[in-house]
């Protein structure tokens, strides 16, 4: 089977596709637009079997002897492309960043600055929400945490689209890599400006920021340079991109749903219910990174071939109606966190939690404060992007305006 899920009627609503492939075979092969023969997974059951299995490896030398990148970025082996226990001490190095704790005391500053950003166009009677909002929260999250300067941030959006794009033109190819080099280059520019001038009596947990951390600790733990350059990289990408998608396919979704929308209203102690119920139906990363099989598995009752190279679909896995009942149907009050947009196992989004947070802010102030709201045009309209095997966001969301009530949450 060759997949076309790169074509733009896919790309729009992928998952008639997806329940396509979960009624032939939810496990079997299918052929990338790059020609690479991948063993895909659509149902929930199977996809966690996969996700949670050591027989099947993330780590970036074996994705490279088989010819495979995913979502490499191109600077070394990071959380995504590590197994234990590399992975393992990777991940602990920045655990302590994104505990619940330390996630619930960014509450006021994501709170202010997401009031900031609706300040700008609080007069305006159509606004772009992608452009006013969602694309711009996440880079400041994550720039104001990993300790990036103000005027360094702006250059990260196109970078970080450049990479999670799919390259499979020229053109794609020559800004993936312009991506990779310009990144790596600011990196290694800001990890040496920082080590000159950070304050290294503090402890690692003392620092004012997570690069200052990370470079205090980084002896202590062996950190290589281009583990602590994948791990910056990693850090934005999934802190931009992904979050930005994240928040646009949400709003999008409840605009789309005025029913449900109206139900959140009535009913605000339903929002942590409401965010989980929009992780699944429509997920900002709709597969996770590629995996090897070391020998030979069997998932689902088929038998994966050693060496194959294989990938979960989370965005179908979500949709499975053995564990979903009625998935194609918005309804948030079903609110279990019993979805996979965060993957499953040792690989689990460390972020989840700061993912949450954002998307709770951002839907409770934007529907209190723009209570008339309305999108300003047909939801088949929407433009979907970037152009991913893995991503899957709004690059554009008009929407109409009414005065503003407030600023408070729901």
């Amino acid at each position: 089977m060759v997949s076309n899920v790169l074509d733009e009627d896919i790309l729009s609503d992928p998952y008639p596709l997806y329940r396509q492939w979960r009624s032939e075979a939810a496990v079997g092969p299918v052929t990338f637009p790059s020609g690479l023969v991948v063993w895909q997974v659509t149902d929930a059951e199977a996809a966690r079997s996969v996700l949670a299995d050591r027989r099947f490896t993330r780590a970036l030398r074996a994705l490279q002897r088989a010819g495979i990148l995913g979502m490499d970025f191109g600077v070394g082996a990071s959380m995504l492309t590590s197994d234990p226990p590399q992975h393992t001490r990777l991940r602990k190095l920045i655990s302590w960043a994104f505990t619940p704790r330390r996630i619930a005391r960014m509450r006021p500053r994501i709170q202010s600055t997401v009031d900031r950003l609706l300040d700008g166009v609080a007069d305006a009677d159509e606004v772009d929400l992608v452009e006013a909002l969602t694309a711009r929260l996440p880079g400041i999250v994550m720039c104001d945490l990993i300790g990036v300067p103000e005027a360094d941030r702006p250059r990260f959006g196109q970078w970080t689209r450049a990479l999670v794009t799919t390259a499979t033109t020229g053109q794609e190819r020559a800004a993936r890599r312009d991506a990779v080099l310009a990144q790596r280059q600011y990196w290694q520019q800001l990890v040496h400006a920082r080590s000159a001038t950070m304050d290294t009596s503090l402890a690692v947990d003392d620092q004012p920021d997570l690069l200052s951390a990370l470079l205090t600790a980084r002896g202590e733990v062996r950190l290589s340079e281009p583990e602590l350059l994948a791990m910056l990289n990693l850090l934005v990408v999934a802190g931009q991109e992904t979050m930005s998608s994240m928040l646009g396919n949400a709003v999008l979704a409840l605009l789309s749903h005025p029913g449900q929308l109206r139900l959140l209203r009535e009913q605000p102690a339903l929002l942590p219910n409401a965010v989980e119920e929009l992780l699944r139906y429509d997920p900002p990363v709709q597969r996770c990174d590629l995996q090897i099989a070391l020998e030979d598995v069997t998932v689902g009752g088929v038998t994966i071939p050693q060496g194959a190279a294989v990938v979960v679909v989370l965005g179908a896995a979500n949709r499975d109606r053995v564990r979903h009942p009625e998935p194609d149907r918005l309804d948030i009050r079903r609110g279990s966190p019993d979805h996979l947009a965060f993957g499953h196992g040792p690989h689990y989004c460390l972020g989840a939690q700061l993912a949450r947070l954002e998307t709770e802010v951002v839907l409770g102030t934007l529907f209190t404060r723009f209570p008339g709201i309305t999108m300003a045009g047909r939801v088949d309209q929407v433009p979907r992007g970037p152009r991913s095997l893995f991503v899957r966001g709004v690059t554009a969301l008009r929407v109409h305006t009414a005065a503003p009530k407030g600023s408070d949450s729901l």
